[in-house]
């Protein structure tokens, strides 16, 4: 396997989530019971959105020590968790634009208004 390099958060995120992903698979297909590595990631994915890169990037390095090695898992287990955790990042990414975005900025055809403020004119008016 070849190595990741890093550049930013958003790229770090992705593998932190991808090597939960990994975790979470390997403890269902062996039994196990030892969940603390999954959850260091999950722990870490929360880390990257709320601290500087480069403070992030320091506790992967850490958490990462303790992984699995990777040749307990074969090329379609690393396959299914790269989707698992692009799925993730799109419903994210969804999320965002839909939720966030498109409601807070200006659109054109509603005279530069949010669609929130759009919906509390055309109410208040009525």
């Amino acid at each position: 396997m070849s190595v990741v390099n890093i550049e930013n958060s958003m790229q770090l995120e992705f593998v932190a989530s991808m090597a939960m992903h990994l975790e979470n698979i390997y403890c269902e297909r062996t039994s196990s019971k030892d969940t603390q590595q999954r959850d260091r990631y999950t722990q870490l994915i929360a880390y990257i959105q709320n601290s500087s890169f480069e403070d992030a990037y320091a506790k992967y390095k850490q958490i990462s020590n303790a992984d699995t090695p990777i040749d307990h898992f074969d090329a379609a287990t690393i396959k299914m968790a790269q989707r698992l955790a692009r799925e993730e990042a799109k419903s994210e990414i969804f999320e965002y634009i839909e939720v966030f975005y498109n409601r807070k900025r200006r659109h054109s055809h509603l005279d530069q208004m949010s669609p929130l403020a759009f919906e509390k004119l055309q109410s208040g008016s009525q």
